[in-house]
């Protein structure tokens, strides 16, 4: 049944303007023959304001003259910033370290005059941060090396987020936003480890990497449901306790004998997420857990036939420490089963097909589909060092190419189904500026580079 019918007729206008003034100074000196020591200032003015009005529609005039004092605010923000740092380098033949940090001085100032309230009223605060950093680098040779970084940052709230007016979202009646000119700024530390081993004479590679970040009094939003009117405001607000780590795993085995030129490859994937917020003014936290492993051969047969097989299973589970209106097990899995196929004919003809197949399971009504992804092209290399190249291909000859994604939010999981670029045909030509040309290159354009390898460089911007 309806309960109530609404109808709002409003104009809001508004305004944000921001100027930043700064100015810096460093200062480096040898200490030895093997290190420098470099001192720095810098002095920096923010200065912001945001002027909101609004205003309803006004029946017996026929005109939006009639103030709305609830999305009517005046609101200026001031950041005088002073950062003094050092920072103390030391290099070797085998390793090398920089161990530095910064102390920040801010002084903030926010004025507020609401048209609700009539007040004119200041608010300041005073922050003292250090912002430390250390990196460490050892290279047990030139193709293996090992890497560690810690660094530790300051990010202040925004103007929208320290601006106490009320913003009703223009798409949904039912939403509102308005800001908090309590904030407390938000410390973020980052780690992160890393070893890297790669033989370019057999493509035998080993890449390791951790990461690590937890934040101080992170920016999160505090979600106020009156249920009698069936309206959600958004208020920003500081938490803790917020962490996420991960790890990524590549190794690349070259296969020996009648299959040289040939490979094993793998890649792991493990993350988890526990960020927060606020239901109520009451603390939720959401766990996001997701492990991926990805197994491939890729076989090269006399520099002309290039094979390549691999597989992915990925699990992902969500779960939030208020259960009100979600289940607890909010889990699905996502696999990949793919195939590449590249054959070089008369020296300068490139035939290429590759097969995707992706098979989702354990998302909401609907989304639980299988999708064949099938792609072809053949190229043709021309002048004397084959450096130029026409090119036919088809994206997607089946014609089943669509996107299948979940989000997660304070208080939501959403899936989306998003039909994207479909079949379609393309030529195109390239030329190779490189002064060596493509001779020397194997089908996949790459020298010894697997086509398979180097469709998953290029798509890894897209993950």
């Amino acid at each position: 049944s309806l309960e109530r019918d609404t109808l709002q007729d409003r104009i809001t206008n508004q305004k944000t303007k921001t100027t930043t003034t700064s100015a810096s100074a460093t200062y480096t000196e040898p200490v030895s023959n093997n290190s420098v020591i470099a001192l720095s200032y810098e002095y920096s003015h923010d200065y912001s304001t945001s002027d909101g009005k609004g205003f309803d529609y006004n029946t017996a005039s026929g005109d939006y003259d009639n103030i709305n004092l609830l999305t009517t605010n005046y609101f200026e923000n001031t950041n005088n910033i002073n950062r003094a740092g050092v920072n103390y380098r030391f290099q070797k033949a085998k390793y090398n370290f920089q161990l530095g940090s910064n102390v920040q001085l801010t002084d903030r100032t926010n004025r507020s005059i609401r048209a609700q309230t009539g007040k004119d009223s200041t608010f300041s605060q005073s922050f003292t941060n250090f912002n430390p950093l250390a990196n460490f680098t050892y290279n047990f040779s030139r193709s293996k090396t090992l890497r560690f970084n810690y660094n530790g940052n300051t990010s202040q709230p925004t103007i929208d987020q320290l601006q106490d007016v009320i913003v009703p979202d223009e798409t949904n009646p039912l939403l509102f936003y308005t800001g908090n000119p309590n904030l407390k700024q938000a410390f973020e530390h980052r780690f992160r480890l890393n070893y890297n081993a790669f033989n370019a004479m057999t493509f035998r590679f080993l890449s390791v990497n951790l990461n690590f970040s937890t934040t101080q009094n992170k920016i999160v939003n505090d979600i106020i449901t009156d249920r009698g009117k069936g309206t959600q405001t958004y208020r920003p607000t500081n938490a803790s306790g917020v962490y996420n780590g991960s790890s990524f795993i590549t190794l690349g085995l070259p296969l020996r004998g009648k299959l040289k030129g040939s490979s094993l490859n793998f890649d792991n994937r493990i993350s988890y997420n526990h960020d927060g917020n606020y239901l109520n003014s009451q603390a939720n936290f959401t766990n996001i857990f997701l492990v991926s492993q990805k197994a491939g051969v890729n076989f090269d047969i006399k520099q002309k036939l290039n094979l390549g097989f691999n597989g992915t299973v990925a699990y992902n589970k969500t779960d939030y420490t208020q259960q009100n209106s979600l289940s607890p097990d909010q889990q699905y899995w996502q696999q990949t089963y793919s195939a590449d196929i590249t054959y070089i004919a008369f020296k300068r003809l490139v035939l290429a097909t590759d097969f995707d197949y992706n098979l989702y399971s354990g998302l909401g009504e609907g989304f639980n589909q299988a999708i064949p992804l099938w792609n072809a092209s053949m190229a043709l290399q021309v002048f004397k060092k084959r450096n130029g190249e026409f090119k036919l291909s088809v994206n997607d000859l089946l014609n089943q190419n669509q996107a299948i994604t979940r989000s997660v939010s304070d208080n939501y999981i959403l899936d989306t189904r998003t039909v994207v670029l479909k079949r379609y045909f393309l030529l195109s030509f390239t030329y190779n500026l490189n002064r060596s040309g493509a001779g020397n290159q194997g089908p996949q354009g790459m020298p010894g580079m697997p086509r398979q390898m180097q469709r998953g460089m290029n798509n890894r911007g897209n993950l």
